[in-house]
């Protein structure tokens, strides 16, 4: 997949573009749902399937709010690649892109920047200053540029909607088998192992620390999972949380227990699905407590596991 700044496309440069346009935070089974219909229709017109996304949420410059986000920026541009999308074009959205009308989105980005030969949009699809345009005024504007409009049906689960919103919603409520039937694998975290206290490693279950940037995290607690390295899979104990048993702890922490790993994961990048929440984070009275509820947990973990014909 070709990756390159929206801005920085020429007139003219990619051949009967077919695009669709969001944040598609997740990647979720609507995202696909929808990147299905790009490529198929830019299949069809014989151009390229187009993924035009932002890097952050459009809210935190409308808003000025963070928006903890379900994948990271270079992994939600893995998940895109992993749908078969061929191009994706990177907006950094801000406060002056905010102030362009609908129209002249429409006008001087899509049709003569882009040339786009269609679009394909979700009924719900807004853009353009306070978001005024719509999926009717696409369809609109289409007679009289000569590109087609395409919308793609809400996909649901168990009769609510699939949006990034209710993934978040999920994942905010420890639902991690909800999460993971909406965006179609588990939820994951990700990000890059520091140096922790190594306590873990002294009690005898050494732990990866992860640093995360503005992810989304489920409630404090441990959870169960797995991680993938070298194309192993490896069982994993999640703990997020600050360590409440050792009292000097006050920071969130994200630490993970590989089960059958050994090695050195300092300064890699780690990612691991958490796929079921265990217990909340408890304070224990001795460091032989802790490690006998570790013993246990590793217990629940395999026994998890053991039930899946598959590993998620």
């Amino acid at each position: 997949m070709k990756i390159q700044d929206f801005f920085s496309i020429q007139t003219g440069e990619i051949p009967s573009p077919v695009i669709t346009i969001g944040m598609f935070d997740g990647i979720h089974l609507g995202h696909q749902s929808l990147f299905n219909k790009v490529k198929y229709y830019a299949q069809k017109k014989g151009g390229e399937s187009i993924v035009i996304t932002f890097p952050e949420h459009p809210r935190k410059i409308l808003e000025n709010k963070s928006i903890p986000t379900i994948l990271s920026f270079p992994k939600k541009l893995e998940q895109i690649e992993k749908q078969g999308i061929q191009r994706c074009l990177v907006m950094n959205f801000n406060k002056e892109i905010a102030t362009i009308p609908a129209q002249i989105f429409i006008e001087k980005y899509l049709i003569q920047k882009i040339g786009i030969a269609g679009i394909v949009a979700g009924k719900n699809f807004q853009f353009g200053y306070q978001g005024m345009g719509n999926l009717e005024m696409l369809k609109k504007f289409s007679s009289i540029y000569a590109y087609d409009v395409w919308e793609v049906e809400t996909q649901e689960y168990q009769e609510e909607i699939i949006s990034s919103t209710n993934v978040r919603k999920a994942v905010s409520s420890a639902q991690m088998t909800k999460a993971q039937a909406m965006l179609g694998r588990p939820f994951s975290l990700r990000g890059q192992v520091v140096l922790g206290r190594q306590r873990g490693r002294n009690l005898g279950f050494p732990t990866a620390n992860l640093e995360l940037e503005h992810q989304l995290l489920p409630p404090e607690g441990v959870y169960c999972g797995y991680s993938v390295l070298e194309d192993k899979k490896y069982f994993a104990l999640i703990s997020i949380g600050t360590c409440p048993t050792f009292r000097e702890e006050k920071s969130l922490k994200i630490e993970v227990y590989l089960l059958g790993f050994s090695g050195n994961l300092y300064g890699t990048i780690l990612e691991t699905f958490v796929c079921q929440k265990i217990r909340d984070q408890k304070t224990f009275s001795s460091v032989d407590e802790l490690c006998q509820q570790i013993k246990k947990d590793r217990e629940y973990l395999l026994n998890f596991f053991s039930q899946k014909t598959t590993l998620l």
